[in-house]
Order: C-alpha cells, then structure tokens, then sequence
C-alpha cells in the first residue's frame, strides 16, 4: 500500500536531520528522503484510484482488508496467505547453538524500515550487555570506503553513519552482504532473538521466516503483525516509536532461556500452520473459480 507508506517514510526522524544530512547523491539525482516521500505520495493517488475501480482483491491481513475496504467497500475480497521456502522449515533455532545477544535483522535501506530505532534501543542495552551485536541483511548503506560508495551514499545512510558513532555502537552492528533464503535461515537460526522494527508493513515475511525458524521475535505493532505475534505467548509487539519499549523485550529474551525457548515453540507452531504451500494454493484456486464463477453469471 504506497499510499499509506508516504505517511511514515521519514520515521520519526526531524527535519533538521533529513536537511543536514542531505548527500551530494541526493542533489544531483534529487533522491533524498523528502523527495522519495513525494515519489510515493504520487504513486499512491494511483493506487487508490486503481483499487476504486476493482472488482476483486486479494490479500492477507486485517490491515489491508480494512485499507482496501475503506476505499472500496463493494470490493470483492480474498484472503490467502504466502507460502515459505523450504529453506525456513529445514532449520530450527535452539538456544544452545545462538550466538548469545546477538539480533538479526532483514532489511534496513530506508528510514520506515526502523534501523535507527534499533540502534537506541541496542544503546540502552549495551550498558548490561556490552557484547550485543546486530546482523544486518543487506549491503552495507553506510560505508564509504571505496569513491563509489561515497558517491552512492544517501540521506539514510549519512544519518545512520552519524548515529552508530554518535551512539558508540561501531564494534556492534555488523552489515552481511545480500543472503540467499539460506543464508536468511542460518543467521535466524544463529541469532538470539529477530527484531523487526517497520513502521509499516502489511504480512512481513521476514517476521514469518523468524517464527518458522523459531527465532524468538520481537516486532513493531504495524499492519499484520499483530496477527501472528500473540504479545507474550509467541513473541513480543511494541509502539515503533519507543526505543525504550523494544530495548525492554529484547532484555526480556536476552535474560531468560525458558522463556526463549518458549516463544520459539510457540513461534514455530504459528508460522507453520499459516505458510504451507498446499493450504495455500488451494485458497488461491478457489478464489480464483469463485472469481470465473462470478464473471460468468454477469
């Protein structure tokens, strides 16, 4: 739904901050933050002006249900769920093999993912867990070594370079490079807890790769992820605005393996019964046969 993620691409951060930190990259391809806002501003009166017109939807969440419906009430709508790899059901998360205190995360390019959340988060920790390390998937937006990534730096990545050494959290955050759907699996079967920090999603695949895995996880309270994070039972749910409330659960994963353990058991049951792909390819060609069914009789 770009028309809603507009609402939260600068996440929190001030406009002092997006101005200041404003790169050469973002003036010459005029590419910054404010503009990239604009650029789905644009693209999402398209979309509502498409799903107006729409007969039919398909989705998988009470968020864009409820997104959908408020634009089109008359909108035929689908539910059906995505299927996972298989490299998500072949690895399983045990605390005796993780890497003590240390987060993974999926993704980090732009500011409604919520890095810099994490970061003052992994600062109010660092105190009582000095060796805490954050795994970043994803090429690495902050570096600057070579001309070329200088050059390529942008608003997001100035931002984050200033806030890491700002926060003294350089030996802790660690960016992995671009990862296969194994790669994906083993660093969530290696890592202590998953922590996504979006300001907005609708149903994060990441999240369910993190639960099937059986990696304890910790999720922003957006979109649908309420839908598989049953708040103390299966994982934790925060307000992606608090730094403070996140920092508190991953204390909670980090100081308890019973707990842990837990989650992961109770993570592992959820994600399954929702991502395997017969269920869901039947959902798909039912909705599709209601769909032929429709069209005929009119």
């Amino acid at each position: 739904m770009t028309s809603q993620i507009y609402k939260y691409m600068t996440a929190g951060i001030s406009l002092w901050e997006l101005i200041k930190n404003r790169t050469l990259k973002d003036f010459i391809l005029f590419d910054g933050i404010l503009e990239r806002k604009r650029k789905y501003y644009k693209r999402g009166r398209s979309e509502i002006k498409a799903i107006k017109n729409l007969d039919y939807v398909l989705g998988r969440t009470f968020w864009d249900f409820a997104q959908v419906k408020s634009l089109n009430p008359s909108v035929n709508y689908y539910s059906c769920e995505r299927s996972l790899r298989r490299e998500f059901f072949d690895k399983s998360w045990n605390i005796d093999n993780v890497k003590a205190f240390s987060i993974f995360v999926s993704q980090c390019h732009t500011p409604f993912k919520g890095l810099h959340i994490l970061l003052k988060a992994v600062y109010i920790l660092k105190k009582d867990y000095p060796d805490i390390r954050v795994n970043i998937a994803g090429i690495d937006i902050t570096s600057t070594k070579s001309l070329i990534e200088k050059l390529k730096i942008g608003t997001y990545g100035k931002f984050l370079t200033s806030l890491i050494k700002n926060l003294k959290l350089t030996e802790n955050i660690k960016f992995l490079g671009t990862l296969n759907a194994d790669g994906m699996a083993q660093n969530l079967s290696d890592s202590h807890c998953f922590v996504m920090p979006s300001f907005i999603e609708n149903s994060p695949n990441s999240l369910a790769e993190a639960m099937l895995v059986g990696t304890p996880s910790i999720a922003s309270f957006v979109g649908g992820a309420p839908e598989v994070i049953k708040h103390g039972e299966n994982g934790y749910l925060y307000n992606p605005y608090e730094p403070e409330s996140l920092a508190y659960y991953i204390d909670k994963v980090f100081n308890s393996d019973e707990l842990s353990s837990s989650l992961s058991i109770n993570g592992r049951l959820e994600s399954r019964g929702k991502h395997v792909s017969d269920g869901n390819a039947n959902n798909l060609l039912k909705a599709y046969k209601e769909i032929i069914v429709d069209y005929e009789e009119k």
